[in-house]
């Protein structure tokens, strides 16, 4: 049995995953300083430690939490700090991305503990309420309590701690999973959420996301096809977290200074910016070469914590030059950071724009139109609107969710665009004319060449692309990828009361459990690809079965977690709890459905329990 146990000291209330994941990325000079990890050790051996941050997916538009401290506890008892600053991170934000925060040089050795310190003084937390309302919210702990500053001690037993040694670099996932652990109550336009934890630790390091690389610049090879970066993480325009070396090729897209260039001719015109020029990355570890390669690179002006304040939001109507955005982040260049559930945003024919498609395009104030997601580069006004007439807006590729209504030429029921509910959408003006304007209950998709074999209408669907240009619809959407919904993870969430808890399990095997579903009171879903299916109208019970291979499946218990690799172990624990009298009071995992079968197959699955 490998098991692990996460204890909570003081108030929990975090969305918080954090990837530790030793990336060997070629530390340059400079790099993993030993100011960057204070070290509580005598021995003279150490390896590199890449730390990242990331999130799961759920109904926050923005969570602001100030990240403290990082703590590793080696097996002999000595600890290494590996956080250089105090950093605030809107976790909302990363749900398709990871961000490296550190790269640092710690003591060699098996590390069997990992402790985390947040503060939530300052913490942001938005929800977007079911009409795509946006909220602030009060986060509690169980009982109801505010929360200030807590920590977290992740405890690793034998089988899931990691080994740091020169050469050898240590790869863990430790993931939060965000409807395990968040109960989001809405009342009119009030919210609550009690937050209690459900963390699972992942050593097999599998599909891993988009990670992300923020600096300075240090140094560029052409002939080699690389660059360093000092790492300046999230807001941080300060401090010492390390460098890096990025790897390009002939497929990696670059922004410079508004200009969008590609291949070689990006990089030499990187090589002529100035040494501490701001660069932003995106690409991601290639596990098998060991090695950190770009596909998109931002430099100079183009970089969004540059000389400008910052927005980032979706545009849900517009009018002439006027962009209406719903749910905006602002970083202002006093340091400054603020949400707006609303905001204007006034462009002109001298703005700049670029459009990430496939790669990066230069584009016009045509392409932004309602639904597109943005960043844009300006300064905000006094009167609650934001001027980029001579700044710059980034378009980014966003998400589309819905059911298939046709499927040649492929049309859908919209349910979100871009994370927000296809309610809150103005669509006036997006066609070519007010009859041919964009109808959610009728998106209509280019698909170019995506295949659309075994799709019917009714299916649920998942989209990734980018708008049509303000006035050209239809088609209204173009769709770079189109995921097979048979091969996403549905997420299934059920809740139980006490008493309908104690008869939730209806058999227990070593390679599955059945659940009741009509015991269920509350929540008893499934979600794939954004389209939510109730259980209770489709079958009276489910059974959960365990997927090929080592999973991560968890018991939850007043803010301990229990987490095991091989299922037969889990289904053994939870056997013991449930004839100790202890009811099941929500279970959440993410896996294969099949609907017809009325099971899940899956790697990953938490069980909260009673009190004792």
């Amino acid at each position: 049995m490998q098991l692990i146990q996460f204890y909570v000291d003081g108030r929990w209330r975090s969305l918080l995953a954090v990837m530790v994941c030793s990336l060997a990325l070629q530390a340059c000079s400079g790099g993993g300083d030993t100011d960057v990890a204070t070290v509580n050790d005598n021995s003279n051996e150490t390896g590199e430690l890449a730390l990242a941050l990331t999130d799961a997916e759920g109904d926050f538009l923005s969570y602001l939490v100030d990240v403290t401290a990082i703590t590793l506890t080696r097996s002999d008892g000595s600890s290494v700090e590996t956080l250089p600053l105090s950093t605030s991170v809107d976790f909302a934000q990363y749900v398709d991305v990871s961000e490296l925060l550190t790269l640092a040089t710690v003591p060699a050795g098996v590390y069997t503990d990992i402790q985390l310190l947040i503060d939530y003084s300052n913490a942001e937390v938005v929800v977007q309420a079911e009409n795509g309302d946006a909220i602030e919210a009060e986060l509690v702990d169980s009982a109801g309590d505010p929360l200030t500053e807590f920590s977290v001690s992740i405890e690793l037993h034998s089988g899931s701690d990691f080994r740091i040694a020169p050469g050898i670099p240590a790869q863990v996932t430790l993931d939060f999973d965000l409807d395990a652990s968040n109960e989001i109550t809405i009342n009119g336009d009030t919210a609550t959420v009690v937050v209690d934890p459900v963390l699972l630790a992942d050593t097999d390091f599998e599909n891993p996301k988009a990670l992300r690389l923020r600096g300075l610049l240090n140094e560029v090879a052409v002939d080699e096809a690389i660059f360093s970066l000092d790492l300046r993480p999230f807001l941080h325009r300060s401090g010492r977290f390390g460098a890096v070396r990025v790897q390009v090729n002939d497929d990696t897209s670059y922004e410079i200074n508004g200009e969008v260039y590609s291949a070689e001719q990006g990089l030499q015109q990187l090589e002529t910016l100035a040494e501490d020029t701001p660069v932003v990355t995106m690409g991601e570890w290639d596990r098998s070469e060991r090695r950190y390669s770009a596909d998109t690179v931002y430099a100079g002006s183009s970089v969004s914590w540059s000389d400008a304040d910052i927005l980032r939001g979706v545009v849900v109507a517009r009018e002439d030059n006027s962009l209406t955005i719903r749910g905006a982040v602002l970083s202002l260049q006093a340091g400054e950071r603020r949400f707006a559930r609303e905001i204007t945003v006034s462009v002109s024919e001298d703005t700049t724009v670029t459009l990430h498609k496939n790669g990066l395009d230069e584009g016009s104030i045509a392409d932004l139109s309602v639904g597109s997601k943005i960043v844009a580069m300006g300064e905000i006004s006094e009167q609650n609107g934001f001027d980029a007439s001579e700044g710059q807006v980034r378009v980014l590729r966003s998400n589309l969710t819905g059911r298939v209504v046709t499927v040649s030429p492929l049309s859908v029921d919209l349910q979100r665009l871009s994370g927000i509910n296809q309610s809150r959408f103005d669509f006036s003006g997006t066609g070519t004319d007010a009859s041919s304007d964009a109808d959610p209950d009728n998106y209509e998709i280019d698909i170019a060449s995506l295949p659309l074999a075994g799709l019917q209408s009714g299916d649920p669907v998942k989209l990734r692309g980018t708008v049509k240009a303000f006035g050209t619809a239809p088609d209204d959407y173009s769709a770079q990828t189109l995921w097979d919904v048979s091969a996403i993870d549905a997420q299934l969430i059920i809740h139980y009361d006490a008493e309908g808890g104690s008869n939730a399990l209806t058999a227990l095997s070593d390679s599955s459990i059945t659940l009741d579903i009509s015991a269920s009171p509350y929540r008893h879903h499934i979600i794939q690809a954004g389209v939510l299916t109730d259980l209770s109208e489709q079958t009276a019970t489910l059974q959960i079965n365990a997927a090929a291979g080592r999973g991560l499946f968890a018991l939850v218990q007043r803010g301990e977690v229990q987490m095991f690799r091989e299922f037969a172990d889990f289904s053994a624990a939870l056997d013991q709890a449930v004839t100790a009298g202890q009811a099941i009071i929500k279970v959440t995992a993410h896996g294969s459905y099949n609907n017809q079968a009325m099971s899940l197959d899956t790697s990953r699955l938490q069980i909260r329990l009673s009190s004792e």
